[in-house]
């Protein structure tokens, strides 16, 4: 039982998952046109400014 957990282990954490990660990562990244860099400055705002109080 060991052996094939370790087996589907080694599969599973593989380089090609890294990579996998990597491209997915990429992808959401260029169909989102990288929303995450361009409202960075909204982000900032929304948690260190005053909107963070209407959160709680």
């Amino acid at each position: 039982m060991s052996d094939l957990i370790n087996f589907i282990n080694g599969i599973i954490w593989s380089p090609a998952l890294v990579w996998l990660c990597l491209g997915t990562g990429l992808w959401f990244s260029v169909r989102g046109r990288f929303l995450q860099l361009r409202h960075i400055k909204e982000m900032r705002r929304l948690i260190f400014g005053d909107a963070a109080n209407l959160l709680i």
